[in-house]
């Protein structure tokens, strides 16, 4: 038996996940002693991750941080050494918030292990430890039914800046836990919205599983008459998300 858990006697057996945990966290230690490298806008900083303490393999991450490099495909992340590919990247990261898909990490031990996230851009670099999971039976894939302003028929379009009902199912059950996406059509070289620092209003009073309540932002590449719009949502658990189109004007 260990001395109130934290030493070992002679002859005790120390298991390959202990001792894992035991390298990651010198390795840590040494990381921490020399600190993050500089980049152009100051050192790149950590300061955590959503959700706070784990994550399966093959879910939605993100990393808290700032001067986080952006736009994503110029910034490399690595979890362990595995790369996270630019396509597992959410189209809602900013330079404070990387969020992608976990991807395969290889073989993850049925308690999880730690690992560092790392982010680098050139010679600046920062990484901290994360607990990862193994995968999970895939969570329900969100779908959408329909959409409408409130009180109005299906498909009807909406104004920006007002109001959009979402009905489907296996939405997040806390609002505010979906990943809520829209790209005009049409338009050549049309951004993708909410922009950083300007996130989508959920109504969680009228939300749920079976429906989404949401403010539409204001796209500026719409100008007058109704253009469409695709709309994709996450539940914040499964990263593939619902897609759907409707009509959105000034």
């Amino acid at each position: 038996m260990s001395n109130g858990d934290t030493h070992v006697r002679p002859g005790e057996v120390i298991s390959s996940s202990l001792m894992n945990q035991i390298l990651d966290r010198l390795a840590a230690l040494e990381d921490a002693a020399t600190g993050p490298s500089p980049g152009p806008s100051g050192p790149i900083v950590i300061d955590g991750f959503e959700p706070a303490s784990e994550v399966p393999v093959g879910r939605l991450l993100a990393v808290i941080g700032s001067n986080l490099p952006f736009p994503v495909a110029a910034n490399s992340v690595t979890i362990g050494g595995f790369p996270v590919p630019v396509s597992a990247f959410l189209p809602t990261s900013t330079s404070a918030r990387l969020e992608f898909v976990v991807p395969d990490l290889g073989v993850i031990p049925p308690e999880g292990r730690d690992l560092f996230v790392r982010v680098r851009s050139g010679p600046a670099s920062a990484q901290q430890l994360f607990h990862f999971m193994p995968a999970i039976d895939t969570a329900p894939v969100p779908t959408i039914s329909g959409t409408h302003p409130p009180g109005q028929p299906n498909n009807t379009p909406v104004q920006m800046g007002e109001q959009l009902v979402v009905t489907g199912a296996n939405f997040a059950s806390v609002p505010a836990n979906n990943v809520i996406t829209m790209t005009p059509l049409g338009i050549p070289g049309a951004q993708t919205y909410p922009q950083p620092g300007d996130p989508i209003v959920i109504d969680s009073g009228a939300s749920g599983p079976g429906q989404i309540v949401f403010t539409v932002p204001d796209m500026t590449e719409i100008t007058g008459p109704p253009r469409r719009v695709q709309l994709q949502i996450r539940n914040g658990q499964n990263p593939t998300p619902a897609v759907a189109e409707f009509f959105a004007f000034r």
